[in-house]
């Protein structure tokens, strides 16, 4: 991994980063060598942040689910990890709800401008 990419990385905002990372931990089957690194988005920007500076650098990335179907080599993997599929499925339900939450207060002060006028 480039350095700069790295130092890019951890210093992420709303990220937690983990550098060589076993991938046994994360599968089912308890097998598999380390992953470059572990990106844990700690709220929906972060995890928007962490894709933007891995597209901005090339640099590949995939999702790993609850590690049911996953058999990673003991070689390791050369890419970077994000969280699990249900963290993000989690983050991405917060972000629907606040975008609900915005509209919800937006249509009731206008309802409110409109009566009162």
């Amino acid at each position: 991994m480039d350095p700069r990419l790295k130092t890019e990385l951890q210093h992420l905002d709303g990220v937690d980063v983990r550098w060589d990372v076993p991938r046994a931990d994360y599968t089912t089957w308890h097998v598999g060598g380390p992953a470059t690194c572990l990106i844990r988005p700690l709220h929906l920007a972060g995890l928007q942040r962490a894709v933007q500076v891995l597209n901005t650098h090339t640099y590949p990335f995939f999702v790993l689910g609850r590690g049911s179907n996953v058999l990673v080599s003991d070689a390791g993997v050369h890419a970077a990890a994000g969280a699990r599929a249900h963290d993000i499925a989690a983050l991405i339900q917060v972000a629907r709800e606040k975008v609900f939450e915005r509209f919800q207060v937006k249509l009731e002060l206008e309802i409110q401008l409109l009566m009162t006028s």
